[in-house]
């Protein structure tokens, strides 16, 4: 085995494995960040405070969609670096029977089409989707007030004549 395709295999796998674990680190702090959110606008629900919902809503969407393209590019750097590290190993006949059997990951059937990444994002688009049922929810109800608002005054007007 040349020792330079092994430092370089190692390299690789590392790079792919620090993305793996930073990924999780993101994933985490924006999990704590939307629980944040959802919590921050459960006080403001009990405050009737709409523009602090609508604000917080925005927040909501702004941080999901984000977390979703940081997934995708995490993705993208993932696979890229397993490829590289696959073009190593097929390089190499001796890595290659080294590694035969080992990379091959073992999936039940009804999950084998979805990878990890179809159930990790998974997360960010449910918040995303909570966000922007809140949004809808709240400015349907500031329509509605502004509509009866408008109805209240139309009557004063209306009536004074």
């Amino acid at each position: 085995m040349d020792r330079d395709k092994f430092e370089i295999l190692k390299m690789l796998t590392d790079l792919a494995e620090n993305e793996s674990d930073r990924c999780w680190a993101r994933f985490h702090m924006l999990l704590l960040v939307n629980t944040g959110l959802v919590a921050a606008l459960s006080f403001s629900l009990t405050g009737a405070s709409r523009l602090l919902a609508v604000g917080l809503s925005l927040l909501g969407i702004t941080c999901s969609w984000a977390w979703l393209k940081i997934n995708v590019l995490s993705d993208y750097y993932e696979h890229r670096w397993y490829a590289d590290v696959d073009e190593v190993i097929k390089s190499d006949e001796t890595l290659s029977e080294w590694v035969r059997g080992r990379i091959q990951p073992r999936i039940p059937k009804p999950f084998r089409n979805r990878g990890g990444w179809f159930y990790f994002n998974m997360v960010p688009k449910a918040f995303l989707i909570l966000w922007v049922l809140v949004l809808a929810v709240v400015g349907i109800a500031g329509v509605c007030d502004l509509v009866k608002e408008a109805l209240r005054i139309v009557g004063q007007v209306f009536g004074m004549i």
